[in-house]
């Protein structure tokens, strides 16, 4: 296909957030990404984690005074409520789960503005629907994207409608193919629109079958460039994540994890694409007592 991993170091998104420069990737964003948010919580379980703080600081060390952030999480670790201040503005992310440990709703509020996200499953516990929702009091701002998510006889994903209801009424429809490999892994996700193609995307794996490199073909650089590369260590915790930010310059952002032993986050680093030090996040745990 003409793409080389080496040579691409020239270049978390909720689906509905306006303005943003990141294109679909749907395989990742709606079932993957839900799988790594269900191993987070696992760990919490496990480990009995009661609150998460976060602390932000700039490169020089000094705290960012704009930015304050900490996550609670219940003794049966089925609900999440995260508490957000940036610039002043409050923001309450809350995550539930069923008794399974699996995702079933996430919905973050503002003061003029609710975005939610409810996962519906098929019988063999795999994610049949999503339903996206957006409703904006500031600009009287309603969307509704739905997500209805098809499986083979092995239950391997292969294809995925998409439906977005628009508040002045206009409908948008899509649909999503994916191929797999030999090993059932997706390969290639490609999607239609009244039947023509109008995007794709390749997924590449590293030695131990996590998704290392997505990319599509940029008509700007007239080749394929990645949206987003990851590494992982040993075990299959992300170390870094470097995501393209604009399709007409090559331009990306780089984030660097590092963990204790038991699998929690520890902190995580973000870097321009000149590779400086923008920022960091240290994370700082507490627990429910035995």
């Amino acid at each position: 296909m003409g793409y080389q991993h080496l040579l691409i170091l020239t270049g978390w998104v909720p689906l509905l957030l306006l303005g943003s420069t990141v294109q679909a990737q749907y395989y990742y964003s709606d079932l993957v990404a839900a799988k790594q948010t269900e191993k987070k919580q696992s760990t919490y379980r496990l480990l009995k984690v009661k609150k998460i703080n976060e602390l932000a600081s700039l490169p020089s060390g000094e705290q960012q005074a704009d930015y304050q952030q900490y996550t609670l999480v219940s003794s049966n670790a089925d609900t999440n409520k995260q508490y957000r201040v940036e610039s002043g503005k409050s923001i309450i992310l809350t995550t539930l789960f069923d008794r399974e440990g699996k995702l079933t709703e996430q919905t973050e509020k503002q003061i003029d503005r609710l975005i939610s996200t409810r996962y519906s499953r098929n019988n063999l516990g795999l994610i049949k629907w999503i339903e996206n929702s957006v409703n904006d009091r500031l600009i009287s701002l309603i969307i509704r994207e739905t997500h209805n998510w098809e499986y083979d006889e092995k239950g391997r994903p292969v294809r995925m409608w998409k439906r977005v209801e628009q508040s002045d009424g206009t409908i948008d429809s899509s649909e999503i193919r994916l191929e797999l490999d030999a090993m059932g892994r997706v390969m290639e996700e490609r999607t239609f629109k009244k039947g023509i193609e109008t995007d794709f995307l390749y997924y590449y794996y590293s030695e131990n079958g996590l998704i290392s490199d997505m990319v599509r073909y940029n008509k700007k650089w007239k080749k394929l460039l990645p949206d987003q590369l990851f590494e992982y260590d040993t075990t299959g915790n992300m170390i870094q994540r470097i995501q393209l930010t604009g399709m007409r310059e090559a331009s990306y952002l780089i984030w660097r994890f590092d963990y204790e032993r038991n699998g929690l986050l520890t902190e995580e680093g973000l870097f321009n694409n000149l590779k400086q030090h923008t920022g960091s996040i240290r994370y700082t745990y507490e627990f429910y007592q035995p």
